[in-house]
């Protein structure tokens, strides 16, 4: 089984490929490079409310006995 590290690289390496391909269609065939940052910002929420859950995650299981 791959390490927690590994796959995070794999996470990481997924979303930034997400993200490149996003930004060549929106440039490239849509013509509308505002377009892209609506996919911008809607990652930037799901990540920082993944961050938020596992933050609150850490702390109930730091105060467990």
């Amino acid at each position: 089984m791959p390490s927690n590290d590994t796959v995070n690289r794999y996470v990481v390496a997924g979303i930034v490929i997400a993200l490149l391909v996003s930004f060549l269609y929106s440039v490239l065939i849509a013509g509308r490079p505002l377009g892209w940052l609506g996919v911008v910002i809607l990652l930037a929420i799901f990540h920082l409310g993944w961050r938020f859950v596992r933050a609150l995650e850490r702390i109930a299981d730091a105060l467990e006995p």
